[in-house]
């Protein structure tokens, strides 16, 4: 039955994407995010007095199931959580309440909270007192899996994902991921710019997590200070899976095997890709 109801949840926003948006979408969305709106203009005290977390990374570098670990561990150690970059996203905040604008002092406290996920660089005050984690991936299987996410599977979260997704069914994946390199070359210019490299900063790789999720796990809850309960790391050792028994560009979770890009991407699309991101890849060890 609940296969039943995915699928037919899957038709709908793939086929009648701002029916539902506004009928099923956004209700949600309004109770999801109630926490957001009102941390995003208040002083609201910290719980805890441990250092807050950062957590960057960008699209398709499973960003929101990392979230949800982290959001475990957090809140095991009195840290409140706020997704500002999904409220953004999902509503049109104006400047004085937008987290990342005006409202960015008030936001954003070194002590008592999880913020993440992050998408892009953010200029957060006093970056230097929180705890950050970067995740990123290969760019080139990033923009190969964005392209499915964007035509099929992406949850529609605002009228702006509308239109991107119908774009995406309008071009072939190799014109697609060609057309949105630029973006994401920026981003990940800024990350390693700006993050990588600092003292607080702890940069992992998807791939990584996806191949030898307890190293991961370790080093990442080592780093942010969110090691002290071992029962709730347990806990998320064992409801760890990256298995995929059968590709479903329907499916949130696709393919998760590195490499995906050589499978799907023709060779000149990987060639001008190698090119565009070769200091990107040799730095981040993606190239031979």
């Amino acid at each position: 039955m609940r296969s039943l109801l995915r699928k037919l949840e899957a038709f709908a926003r793939t086929k009648f994407p701002k029916l539902y948006f506004y009928l099923v979408r956004r209700p949600r969305l309004y109770l999801a995010f109630s926490t957001e709106r009102k941390l995003a203009t208040s002083t609201k005290p910290a719980a805890s007095q441990q250092a807050s977390v950062l957590f960057f990374t960008t699209q398709k570098c499973a960003s929101r199931y990392v979230s949800e670990v982290l959001a475990q561990m957090a809140d095991a150690h009195g840290l409140v959580h706020a997704d500002y970059d999904g409220y953004v996203t999902s509503f049109k905040v104006k400047s004085h309440k937008n987290p990342f604008q005006d409202a960015i002092h008030t936001a954003f406290q070194p002590r008592g909270f999880y913020y993440g996920p992050i998408g892009t660089l953010r200029n957060i005050p006093n970056m230097e007192s929180y705890k950050v984690l970067l995740q990123l991936r290969d760019p080139r299987d990033l923009l190969t899996s964005l392209y499915f996410s964007t035509a099929y599977s992406h949850a529609i979260v605002s009228e702006k994902l509308i239109r991107r997704r119908q774009e995406a069914l309008q071009q072939d994946i190799d014109s697609y991921v060609l057309n949105g390199a630029k973006e994401y070359l920026t981003i990940f210019e800024q990350y390693l710019s700006g993050l990588i490299g600092k003292p607080n900063v702890l940069f992992v790789k998807y791939e990584d997590m996806v191949l030898n999720f307890d190293s991961w796990l370790h080093s990442v809850s080592t780093h942010l200070g969110l090691d002290k309960h071992p029962e709730v790391l347990d806990a998320i050792r064992q409801q760890a899976n990256f298995s995929v028994e059968s590709e479903d560009k329907f499916s949130q979770k696709r393919q998760v095997t590195p490499g995906d890009h050589l499978r799907k991407l023709k060779p000149e699309t990987i060639s001008e890709l190698n090119k565009r991101f070769g200091a990107i890849l040799q730095r981040l060890g993606y190239l031979n």
